[in-house]
């Protein structure tokens, strides 16, 4: 069965995402989710998710019947009781589940990386407090210059000059990220119905 998918939340501390399959047919089924790990590095996140997507039964008359939802084999980590109804989901709850993907397209554009004059840079939390460390290293003369390997793969050597520029380009890279998430968070807390909250996109 042919289907799409949007991460619903992300939650870091367990290493897991939450994720709605909405299922392509002629006739009406409500989206699921259904919780599982975070995928791993060097897995291609289509191929992760489409390995959790849920098989199912129909019910006469086109109902989905929950009961009978599973995972692919090999995945014992999805549970029927992962499966929530979207139309029992109260407004609040919904814009809760909004607020939450917002957060993780925002996470997902903040460590996607940045081209600065050419170099490409690794903006992923572990990196920028590299740079911020090395950005306070090279200002109090701790060091001169720092190895510095981009995303391409390439050292370049960096005195505190080259490393104040692409720390500024960082930090608005990812206050760009946050004011982005925190302008549409308005627009959430505003709406009414589920329907706008629907409009509400990254």
């Amino acid at each position: 069965m042919e289907y799409s998918w949007k991460i619903e939340h992300i939650d870091e501390v367990n290493k897991t995402m939450t994720v709605s399959y909405m299922f392509n047919t002629s006739y009406q089924m409500e989206p699921i989710l259904i919780n599982m790990s975070l995928c791993p590095a060097g897995v291609n996140i289509n191929e992760h998710i489409k390995n959790y997507a849920p098989k199912s039964q129909l019910e006469p008359g086109g109902k989905f019947n929950a009961s009978v939802v599973i995972g692919l084999q090999g995945y014992d980590s999805v549970y029927v009781d992962s499966i929530i109804p979207m139309s029992s989901i109260s407004l609040d709850d919904y814009k809760k589940l909004k607020l939450e993907e917002l957060a993780a397209k925002r996470y997902e554009f903040e460590t996607s990386g940045l081209n600065v004059d050419g170099t490409l840079v690794d903006t992923s939390r572990t990196s920028q407090a590299i740079l911020t460390s090395a950005y306070i290293s090279l200002k109090n003369n701790l060091i001169s210059s720092v190895d510095w390997k981009d995303n391409a793969g390439n050292f370049i050597t960096l005195g505190l000059p080259e490393i104040e520029a692409l720390s500024a380009a960082v930090s608005n890279h990812v206050q760009a990220a946050f004011t982005k998430e925190k302008d549409l968070v308005v627009l959430v807390t505003a709406a009414v119905t589920k329907s706008e909250v629907d409009t509400i996109v990254w």
